[in-house]
This record gives structure tokens, sequence and C-alpha cells, in this order.
């Protein structure tokens, strides 16, 4: 049981901290940096274009996240098929992931806007 708990805990850990560096390799690596004049070692940006690099990159993230857990709630099914209570556990695990994706894209839609009308 403690060997359980702590192949949990590592993969936790993993799955919270891979995406972290994605998130922060994919922010350097946007096209307004490598566009962006360099004032030293660093390179210069607006505040807008960093926001909007970060809006864009976690809306990825965030979209990824929401397929794994769909992913997730399928493999949970598969497992349990003989238990309904277990069945039904699956199916609010995919809803509620369906409903992060569809919150997930008017919140893009609204931060997209919200920049437009700013610019």
């Amino acid at each position: 049981m403690k060997v359980w708990k702590i192949k949990t805990k590592v993969f936790l850990s993993t799955v919270l901290t891979v995406p972290t560096l994605l998130f922060a390799k994919a922010v350097c690596a946007t096209s307004a940096i490598v566009d962006a004049p360099t004032g030293g070692v660093l390179p210069v940006l607006e505040p807008e274009k960093v926001f909007e690099g970060l809006i864009f990159n976690s809306i990825l993230i965030l979209g990824g996240v929401a397929t794994l857990v769909i992913i997730y709630g399928g493999y949970w099914i598969l497992t349990h098929g003989d238990n309904n209570t277990e069945i039904e556990k699956g199916k609010k695990i995919i809803t509620y992931a369906v409903v992060g994706i569809i919150v997930i894209a008017l919140a893009a839609t609204i931060v997209k806007f919200a920049l437009e009308v700013i610019k």
C-alpha cells in the first residue's frame, strides 16, 4: 500500500510538472519574442504581447488537460464495466470534462474579444 502511494505521488508530480515546463517553453518560443528587439540579454516585449501569449498557451494546455480527463473517464468506464455506480462516475467525469472544454472555449472567445476592444 505504501509503494502505491509513492508511485501515485511520483506520477502526479510528473503530470503537474511537465505541462508547466512545456508552458514556459511555449511562452518563450512565441513569435512575438522572435520579432522583439533585444535590450541586452532578454527581448523587450510589450505587456499586451506577453499577455496574449500567456492566454493562448494556457488555453492550449487546458484543452489538452480536458482531453486527457475525457480519456480517463472512458478508461474508468471500460475498467469498471460490471458496476453501475462506477459507470455513472465515469460518465460524470466525461460530462464535467466536456463542460470544461465549453467553458474554456467561451473564456477564449471573451478574452479575444476583450483584447480586440482594448486595442
